[in-house]
């Protein structure tokens, strides 16, 4: 019987001048760095923007009723500070078989309690991306 020679992988991540950087493997793959999405690349708080549609919980794939409530929003006129409104989901574990897509400007996708309201990508194309178009989203948590 013969043993297998293993040697340890490469963190994914270092730290070098107090910078997270992102290690690629031999292909030249790397953990997905989401930390510029949202509002001003998450560096300014989401401004309070008036709700257009509340979505309640229900058991089940929420894909094709949360992408409705999107694309209503997303067929509003934006405001004087360039907003359309937001989407205001309920608190619950909102499963996803599909990505939600938003493709205009000026839509907020908000959850009705922070530690409450998730996100949940389910089926069987368990893709990385629950949400595609990250340029133009805005995540927002009450409290």
């Amino acid at each position: 019987m013969g043993f297998a020679r293993i040697s340890a992988q490469t963190f994914p991540l270092q730290v070098k001048e107090e910078k997270l950087t992102y290690v690629t493997d031999e292909r030249g793959n790397r953990i997905l760095d989401y930390s510029s999405c949202g509002y001003h690349n998450s560096e300014q708080p989401i401004p309070d923007v008036a709700n257009a549609v509340f979505v309640s919980w229900q058991p089940g794939d929420n894909s094709s009723r949360i992408q409705r409530a999107i694309d209503y929003v997303s067929s509003l006129a934006l405001d004087k500070n360039g907003f359309r409104g937001a989407v205001l989901l309920d608190k619950g574990t909102f499963e996803l078989n599909e990505s939600l897509r938003i493709s205009v400007s000026g839509v907020v996708l908000r959850g009705s309690d922070r530690e409450q309201t998730v996100l949940l990508k389910k089926g069987v194309d368990r893709g990385t991306d629950i949400i595609r178009s990250c340029k133009y989203l805005y995540f927002s948590g009450n409290q």
